[in-house]
């Protein structure tokens, strides 16, 4: 990240950057993405089994 062009270096990247620099929130964010992914994974699939099993 140390040698990206300076145009990636908006406020609102620096604000990213600085946010979510500690590990804790990075990992909880992670693990909160995850979670979302595997509830939209899970939802998906009971749908399409509805739909086919129709």
């Amino acid at each position: 990240m140390a040698d990206a062009p300076l145009s990636l270096a908006s406020p609102g990247r620096i604000f990213v950057h600085t946010t979510f620099g500690s590990d804790t929130l990075r990992r909880s964010a992670l693990r909160f993405a995850l979670r979302v992914a595997r509830i939209l994974v899970t939802s998906s699939v009971l749908a399409a089994a509805m739909v086919l099993s129709r």
